[in-house]
């Protein structure tokens, strides 16, 4: 049984020897897949952080952008009531414009209604100067004829006495 025993054991030691090379391959290899795992991790890893980093900067833009969205809101609506006043001013000096143009308006008729009515009495008044003025032409024809009497009436007279 020797023989047996020891083509037992060396079988026994060749296949634990062929075991022992086939776990050093599979050692060798897992060795090799935890490195490559190992380098995916660092690089995921390396990842992450960029990914973290890049979120924070996006949430920082994010939150700037959030407050210039508000302000820029509010500043609409301060515009937008600027706006408001300005049209009802431009409207209430529409209507005063209006309103100056109608009493204008008026008071041109108004002048022109004087101003015919002056006219009317300007023509009337040099219809009357025309009138006075041919009576006073009478009047100092008759002056001058009545003057012409007298003195030749005082020439008789005159005449008469001496």
């Amino acid at each position: 049984m020797d023989r047996e025993a020891r083509a037992l054991c060396l079988e026994q030691a060749n296949e634990m020897e062929h075991h022992t090379r086939s776990l050093k391959l599979e050692l060798e290899n897992l060795q090799r897949q935890l490195q490559s795992v190992s380098l995916e991790r660092d690089t995921t890893m390396q990842e992450a952080h960029r990914l973290a980093d890049d979120l924070a900067s996006i949430s920082c833009e994010l939150r700037t952008t959030r407050s210039e969205l508000e302000a820029s809101k509010a500043e609409v609506q301060d515009l937008k009531r600027q706006l408001q006043t300005y049209v009802s001013e431009v409207r209430r000096a529409e209507e005063l414009i209006g309103q100056k143009i109608i009493e204008l308006t008026q008071s041109v008729a108004s002048l022109e209604i004087q101003v015919q009515q002056l006219e009317d009495q300007r023509l009337h008044l040099q219809d009357e100067l025309r009138t006075v003025r041919t009576l006073c032409v009478t009047l100092e024809q008759q002056k001058d004829s009545l003057d012409k009497k007298l003195d030749e009436a005082i020439e008789r007279k005159t005449e008469v006495f001496y």
